[in-house]
């Protein structure tokens, strides 16, 4: 394994971009962005622990705004679309 994206990682990444953007819920579990953004259940939770992952606080539930899912990736949304942010 060389570490690089291969073609099914792409195909499978547009895949869950695009049900991302189409979901109409502001917020995923944890488990869901966990799935979204290609790594384990128990790292998602690390992150959230350590405030690199933003949560929200509903009742007992730990759940992740979609925009921060989409910002993470360096996208946003702005008037229902999708704009790349360049590097910085």
């Amino acid at each position: 394994m060389n570490g690089g994206t291969t073609d099914i990682d792409v195909a499978t990444n547009d895949r869950a971009l695009g049900s991302l953007i189409e979901d109409p819920r502001l917020v995923v579990s944890i488990n869901e962005a966990a799935a979204l953004l290609g790594v384990s259940r128990s790292f998602a939770y690390e992150l959230a622990r350590r405030g690199e992952l933003q949560v929200v606080q509903l009742g007992r539930r730990q759940v992740v705004p979609k925009h921060v899912l989409l910002q993470l990736v360096g996208l946003s949304i702005k008037n229902e679309t999708f704009k790349i942010d360049a590097p910085k």
